[in-house]
């Protein structure tokens, strides 16, 4: 596989299933590396990066997302501690507003809420490279929901 993606630049992925999407997903965060070929960022062999500081460039909306006890405002500044409540709003979606404060009740959220609070998290931490798998084994409905996604200047792997 060889492809290039430039800086601002928002890419999705799709494929079947074991198509490679989580495996690509493994390799740019340096889970483990490739057996032959590089993976550069910023012209830089990731090789040569420690993997704890690549992952740090890096925002990861996996296909089991985890959210934390308090507001959803909460869970969005963890991506950016110096962010105050007032700005976290900004980046909340619109249509959650209820108040996280045990695991049942994060659980209680829409599955689409759900992602679309980790997404946020991932757009507020400001990282180089944002990745989402979380939209695995969903379907796209209409270009509404694809342009949504997009917006988030993601690169999304479905």
């Amino acid at each position: 596989m060889k492809f290039q993606v430039e800086a601002g630049e928002r890419v999705a992925l799709v494929g079947s299933s074991g198509s490679g999407k989580s495996t690509l997903t493994a390799l740019l965060l340096r889970f483990y590396d490739p057996d032959s070929g590089s993976i550069l960022l910023d012209g830089d062999n990731i090789k040569t990066m420690c993997p704890d500081e690549l992952r740090g460039m890096c925002s990861l909306v996996s296909q089991e997302p985890i959210l934390f006890d308090g507001t959803i405002s909460d869970n969005i500044r963890y991506g950016r501690l110096d962010a105050t409540q007032r700005s976290a709003a900004v980046w909340r979606p619109k249509t959650t507003s209820c108040y996280c404060s045990s695991r049942d009740k994060v659980r209680q959220l829409r599955y689409g809420a759900f992602i679309q609070v980790c997404c946020h998290y991932a757009v507020a931490r400001r990282s180089q490279l944002r990745l989402n798998q979380a939209t695995a084994g969903t379907q796209i409905v209409g270009r509404r929901a694809a342009a949504a996604r997009l917006a988030l200047n993601c690169l999304w792997l479905q």
